[in-house]
């Protein structure tokens, strides 16, 4: 797989709350890497239909490129610490596919679901297509990451949520901090469009506006490094889909989910 040169991104590192805290010893400090992976394609993306709390299955493209993605993966990722799901169906079935392909990992950790990684929720436009919506209330959610989907979540909520979701990374990182290791712990995460996105500008310190501004393809991955237990990090790679086919096609799916 093809990487493009990093650029250096830094998070916050602790809440206002947080200014008084100990800085951590340098024995205590551990690299940490982070990999988001969309699921595949399904059928609602094809359609033009608003996913969010729903599901719909994965497409034949989607179950393939899953698939290719983990064979891609294969060839340059010897070893994972933690492998994170979203619990909707299409991140299920997304994970297990990419996970078929790791036949070099030893010791492949167990698939953990974690009900915060889940996609933004669409509330009463779920099921919907994009064509049906509201054009005003639309273009508000294109630019305003505070503003939420009528009965739904914002992107800015999708944010809070995703502090849950590093915690528990940083948690399992601090596990294995007393360990002779030469490698960065890594942890892959198996989510959504809207999730990652915001996860993204989360993690990234670059703000909600990110999560409005990027796109993320299905299947795509993206790559995110940590030099210090997680207070800041770099981003590597965004929307990596260099294991994927027919890509144009992919552009046209821009459906929430």
């Amino acid at each position: 797989m093809m990487f493009p040169g990093w650029c250096i991104i830094k998070r916050r590192a602790r809440k206002k709350s947080d200014c008084c805290a100990e800085p951590l010893a340098p024995s205590e400090i551990l690299n940490l890497e982070i990999l988001l992976i969309r699921h595949g394609e399904t059928e609602f993306n094809c359609t033009g239909r608003i996913q969010g709390s729903m599901d719909s299955p994965l497409t034949d493209r989607g179950r393939s490129e899953s698939g290719q993605l983990g064979l891609a993966l294969n060839n340059w990722m010897p070893w994972v610490d933690s492998w994170l799901v979203s619990p909707q169906g299409r991140a299920r079935e997304s994970s297990r596919l990419v996970r078929a392909g790791l036949s070099k990992i030893r010791n492949l950790p167990d698939e953990e679901i974690i009900d915060a990684a889940c996609e933004i929720r669409c509330g009463d436009y779920e099921g919907k297509l994009t064509a049906e919506l509201d054009r005003e209330i639309l273009n508000k959610l294109r630019i305003e990451p505070g503003f939420p989907y009528p009965g739904g979540e914002s992107i800015v909520d999708v944010m809070e949520r995703g502090r849950l979701v590093l915690q528990r990374i940083l948690d399992q990182s601090r596990e294995v901090a007393d360990q002779d290791r030469a490698n960065p712990f890594r942890a892959v995460l198996v989510s959504h469009g809207n999730f990652i996105r915001a996860f993204g500008a989360l993690l990234t310190g670059l703000g909600p506006m990110f999560a409005l501004k990027s796109y993320l393809n299905n299947t795509g991955l993206s790559r995110l490094l940590s030099n210090d237990s997680g207070q800041s990090f770099k981003l590597l790679t965004w929307n990596d889909v260099s294991h994927a086919h027919g890509l144009a096609e992919q552009f046209t799916n821009l459906g929430t989910g």
